[in-house]
């Protein structure tokens, strides 16, 4: 064998391992963190030092399609994730635009997460946002109730 295709051998051989060894590290953080995830909003501070914003770091490594979008519109103020006909899900919301984006597994290929919808919080959901972040819950009307934020 000549060293010009022991090199490129070698070569292939570091690309795929490297490529395999990075795509299951992030899977296995993704799917470790995933189970406290699940089925809870989170709030999102921008600080590392909280599980949410770390899930959503596990998320963007683990996705290159929810790092665009995040990085497009840049860090939602609370997420969601749910699982739907052994698909996982996730719900990005926007406090101060008034909407939520939610994505969804078209396969287990993670970068197969596609826009299922796109719509106005509900009163609930900015419920559950005002609570976790102030620790009360309102009393008046939810959708007045976002001014105060």
């Amino acid at each position: 064998m000549t060293y010009t295709k022991t090199l490129l051998m070698s070569a292939t051989f570091i690309a795929l391992f490297s490529s395999f060894t990075l795509q299951g590290c992030s899977t296995l953080q993704y799917q470790r963190s995933q189970t406290k995830a699940l089925g809870k909003y989170l709030i999102i501070t921008g600080e590392q030092d909280n599980f949410a914003d770390h899930r959503l770091k596990v998320i963007r490594n683990y996705s290159a399609s929810m790092h665009g979008f995040i990085k497009s519109h840049g860090l939602p103020n609370m997420t969601y994730e749910y699982q739907s006909n052994d698909r996982d899900g996730i719900m990005l919301f926007y406090i101060e635009e008034n909407i939520v984006f939610s994505f969804r597994e078209d396969t287990p290929d993670p970068d197969s997460r596609y826009l299922v919808e796109h719509r106005p919080i509900h009163d609930k959901e900015l419920g559950f946002y005002i609570y976790l972040k102030t620790g009360h819950l309102p009393n008046y009307k939810l959708s007045a109730a976002k001014k105060a934020i």
